[in-house]
């Protein structure tokens, strides 16, 4: 006899909303100043909720708004490890997805949650933010959507970079809220081609707290802004970035450049002309796609770096601590080295990890509270791997 799957949208859920509900939004209210406007789904109802990605509390902000447990699309890095995970799934049970990849067990989850009338949460970009950009959304979010047929809501969170910047430790004091920027009913979105939706998905979600005239305050606003930047845009060397309170420095030069309270660049040289940090940024990727090396050149190093193999559900394992080095043809730990021509993906999360994928195994690097991953990761789009061949990475591309 073939044994029933369980179901996925559990009673239990629905109670620990509202047992922790209340008591969490006050503190988000009393520590950070957050509020938001409801989401009030009726009582047979439940909705494909999409929003921006700002915070690491987003899946928080986001559901306390909603009247109904929602069930997260969340990065299988959160599963590997073993009490974490085995909490998630008993209180809020996430939907695990490999990070950068279509995963067919994903959408089937989905499909099984929508059935069981549960809501579901997803943050199309599938980043951070870094610079106030907007990474690239599949086009397959639409069909999907399609296929589900549930009401879609798209969400705005509002200071959350301001607030929480990816590459900080701290917060800063601004405004912080989230709000409804539309709700689309299946009727509406179905008469529309996958591609009008997803420019409604795009334009909808769009937030630049730069944009605001908002003031964030912190005495210490440009700290760990090295977890993103790598190269002097004023004598063009690499890995000489650091940051001091509220101030971006060069140790090979006389850079200086403030990130002020409304998130922007402010240097008094007449020759830089960046105004926010995507300029920095998108910089940084033409330093990648223009730059050139001999066969052995070490391209970036890194000291305390430790390198794990992760498993959904299992601990993971640590198997170097050291020394990190990128040649134009390997990855090289203390212990252990890689081909990139076996590289197959690999993304920044956090402030100061990267994932990586390689035929045998799933790997997570972590650094230092200095430590920049971006690097690496924008430099794996440039140099000899899958990921450039097949252009899988879906939120680095150089392009």
């Amino acid at each position: 006899m073939k044994k029933k799957s369980q179901k996925w949208v559990r009673f239990r859920h629905k109670v620990y909303m509202v047992i922790l509900k209340y008591p969490v939004m006050f503190i988000f209210w009393l520590l950070y100043g957050y509020k938001h406007k409801r989401i009030k789904l009726a009582k047979n109802e439940n909705a494909f909720i999409i929003s921006n990605h700002q915070t690491q509390f987003d899946p928080i902000l986001v559901s306390l708004g909603v009247n109904k447990p929602v069930y997260y699309v969340a990065t299988d890095t959160l599963f590997s490890n073993k009490f974490i995970s085995s909490l998630l799934n008993h209180l809020f049970a996430p939907i695990p997805k490999k990070k950068g990849l279509t995963d067919p067990k994903c959408i089937k989850t989905m499909m099984k949650i929508a059935k069981e009338k549960g809501s579901i949460g997803l943050f199309a970009e599938g980043n951070r933010s870094y610079a106030e950009f907007q990474y690239n959304i599949d086009s397959g979010l639409a069909r999907l959507i399609k296929t589900l047929k549930m009401p879609l809501v798209l969400f705005n969170i509002h200071g959350g970079t301001g607030c929480f910047p990816r590459f900080a430790r701290g917060f800063r004091k601004g405004k912080f809220y989230g709000a409804v920027a539309r709700k689309i009913e299946a009727e509406e979105y179905l008469k529309m081609s996958d591609d009008e939706l997803i420019n409604v998905i795009k334009e909808s979600i769009k937030v630049y707290d730069s944009d605001n005239g908002y003031e964030y305050k912190s005495k210490h606003r440009a700290e760990y802004l090295e977890n993103m930047l790598f190269v002097c845009p004023k004598c063009g060397k690499v890995q000489t970035i650091y940051s001091k309170n509220e101030h971006i420095l060069c140790s090979n030069c006389d850079l200086k450049v403030e990130y002020t309270t409304k998130l922007h660049l402010k240097y008094e040289d007449k020759d830089f002309t960046f105004s926010k940090l995507i300029d920095w940024y998108e910089m940084q990727k033409q330093w990648c796609l223009n730059s050139s090396f001999e066969e052995d050149e070490i391209i970036f190093k890194d000291e305390e770096v430790k390198l794990f193999i992760t498993q959904v559900n299992k601990p993971r394992k640590l198997i170097s601590k050291g020394k990190l080095i990128l040649t134009p043809t390997k990855l090289i730990f203390e212990e252990k080295e890689f081909e990139l021509k076996d590289l197959i993906i690999a993304s920044a999360i956090g402030g100061q990890k990267f994932n990586f994928s390689m035929p045998d195994a799933d790997y997570l690097v972590i650094g230092n509270k200095k430590f920049n991953p971006l690097k690496y990761v924008l430099m794996f789009n440039k140099l000899e791997t899958h990921m450039k061949e097949k252009q899988t990475d879906k939120y680095f591309t150089l392009n």
